[in-house]
């Protein structure tokens, strides 16, 4: 009888978070997981399966050099706990530029060798030509380093995202959708890169740095 008092008093302090990171996930599949759609109405299979291919393996790569910061959230959340800003700036500070570093590396091996790679696979599918796989790769990495500073957003207990992901999300699959069939795959890159840059990419990165109660150029120094 405890535990079912504990669960229910829990419940409905979980009720915002709940479905504040549901209209957080609809914002993401609108402006992200919306363009494979959106390639494959107006431009095609055999350009939507490289889209599909390039996007998936940035992502994976993304997701996988974004372990080395993510694994210390919970010595992230004891910091936060007692106090310690100075500990968390250092820590994060090393891990996210090692992030970084690593999709970078793995980022130029896809864009010097990826199409050899999967040619000597066997594969019928290759990744997009470089210019536009090369801008793929920038607009995965940036979206990589706010969703870090995102994750530390959260661990001060707050999240302000859900307007700005459901905004971010509609202008993407709007402007894809008017850009696409007058300029093709360009359009929806351009989409997905302006709109993160013109707000997400540099406000989630402002917002933290500010929650750690440092200026933007004292943190940029560090």
């Amino acid at each position: 009888s405890r535990r079912l008092s504990r669960v229910s008093n829990l419940v409905p302090s979980l009720g915002p978070w709940v479905w504040r990171g549901g209209v957080f996930s609809l914002g993401w599949f609108r402006g992200q997981s919306a363009n494979t759609l959106i390639c494959s109405a107006f431009l095609g299979s055999t350009i939507t399966a490289p889209y599909w291919l390039s996007m998936s393996v940035l992502m994976i790569l993304a997701s996988g050099a974004s372990i080395f910061t993510n694994i210390k959230f919970p010595i992230v959340n004891q910091l936060r706990i007692i106090e310690q800003t100075d500990q968390i700036i250092n820590l994060w500070i090393r891990r996210t530029r090692l992030s970084i570093l690593l999709y970078v590396f793995g980022g130029l091996i896809l864009l010097l060798t990826g199409n050899t790679i999967l040619s000597s696979l066997g594969s019928k599918t290759g990744f997009l030509p470089t210019a536009q796989l090369a801008i793929a790769f920038l607009v995965v990495g940036l979206e990589m380093h706010h969703t870090l500073y995102g994750g530390l957003v959260i661990s001060e207990n707050l999240n302000p995202f859900v307007r700005p992901a459901l905004i971010s999300g509609a202008a993407t699959l709007l402007i894809s959708l008017f850009l696409t069939p007058k300029i093709g795959l360009w359009g929806m890159l351009l989409a997905h890169g302006c709109v993160q840059a013109a707000f997400t990419n540099w406000w989630t990165v402002l917002r933290e740095i500010r929650g750690l109660g440092l200026a933007a150029s004292a943190y940029w120094q560090e």
